[in-house]
């Protein structure tokens, strides 16, 4: 079970790691919302134009010493992280914010 604290801390790590690929972490999700959670969602936003998700990947898979599943290509590209010094899972979601013709923010599809 994750709390809002830990999950903060997770974030602040994730974010140490993914930065230097391009990528801001966000939280959202049941931690966020309620201060508990059985998973901790997080959205990893491209800040620039050439990030690296296989880069993002590997610095996670390292630096939090975990096991990684994923990225799965959908309408978003997902990569769940499952920690092994923990059962709980970060659920990650690589995501690309665009305005779309009608201004409205879309989701696109990383190419790995």
């Amino acid at each position: 079970m994750w709390t809002l604290e830990q999950g903060v801390e997770t974030c602040r790590a994730l974010h140490r790691i993914v930065e230097p690929f391009g990528f801001s972490v966000a939280l959202y999700g049941g931690v966020l919302v309620t201060g508990t959670g059985n998973d901790l969602d997080v959205f990893l936003v491209p800040q620039r134009e050439n990030a690296d998700v296989r880069g993002a990947v590997e610095g996670i898979r390292a630096g939090l010493n975990c096991g990684v599943n994923g990225p799965y290509l959908g309408h978003w590209n997902r990569l769940s992280c499952v920690l092994r010094t923990r059962p709980d899972a970060i659920d990650a979601q690589f995501t690309r914010l665009t305005a779309a013709p009608n201004q409205v923010v879309g989701t696109v599809c990383y190419e790995l």
